[in-house]
């Protein structure tokens, strides 16, 4: 009998156990593995030329748990190289006509772009080009002085001419235009002037005290002659 509730009690405990375990395993949690979207596009460059690295990501799209797998790398990286682009040009065209059309002038000519720098490229060099030019020789055309004043008049009285002159400061060469006349003549009249006196003075006194004697008077000359005017009458009486 001993024996038999020994043995009864022995299943009761172990069925006891066992109960317990499977209520323990089913419990514990479920482990989440971590999940991860798509890659991304790679991204720019990270220099502007040469060498340089670019990089993808992907996002988290479920956290691991419960002892669940860890994530993987959601960063990548790669080498990438940005070639230089160097600037390139046409020919240069043909020289222009010289911008004057006698004398020094200056000519011209162009090119254009045709490829432009990028990534760090050589920069274009000048699209424009100058040069002294020289056509025919232009004319100097005749340049005078100014008139001198009149000279004096011919003749001393009445009606006669005089003259002014004007000197070449530049000589016509090339075509210019020749020079103007260096002399010029004009009617003059010279005005006569006659002479003028005052009115006699008062008569002086006798020159004799008793008998025959001789008594003066005089006038002064107010207005002389010129330019053939009359000549002055007595100035004495």
């Amino acid at each position: 009998t001993l024996v038999l509730v020994s043995i009864f009690l022995l299943v009761i405990i172990d069925c006891s156990e066992g109960w317990r375990r499977r209520r323990r395993r089913r419990r514990a949690p479920t482990p989440v593995n971590c999940q991860v979207g798509s890659w991304t596009n790679w991204g720019a460059c990270s220099v502007s030329c040469g060498s340089g690295t670019q990089a993808r990501t992907r996002a988290v799209t479920v956290s691991p748990a419960n002892g669940g797998a860890g994530c993987p790398a959601t960063t990548e990286y790669k080498s990438c190289n940005i070639q230089k682009q160097n600037c390139q040009v046409s020919h240069w065209s043909f020289w222009g006509t010289c911008s004057k059309s006698c004398g020094a002038g200056t000519q011209s000519r162009s090119r254009t772009v045709t490829v432009s720098p990028a990534n760090c490229g050589s920069a274009c060099p000048p699209l424009q080009d100058s040069k002294a030019c020289t056509g025919i020789q232009c004319p100097a055309h005749c340049q005078v002085s100014a008139w001198t004043t009149w000279s004096d008049c011919s003749v001393s009285c009445g009606a006669g001419s005089h003259s002014r002159t004007r000197s070449i400061t530049i000589h016509p060469v090339h075509g210019g235009d020749s020079c103007p006349a260096l002399t010029e003549h004009d009617a003059c009249q010279v005005p006569q002037i006659h002479c003028a006196v005052s009115s006699w003075s008062s008569w002086g006194t006798c020159s004799e005290s008793c008998g025959p004697g001789a008594q003066s008077r005089s006038r002064k000359v107010t207005i002389s002659p010129a330019n053939c005017g009359s000549a002055c009458p007595p100035l004495q009486d």
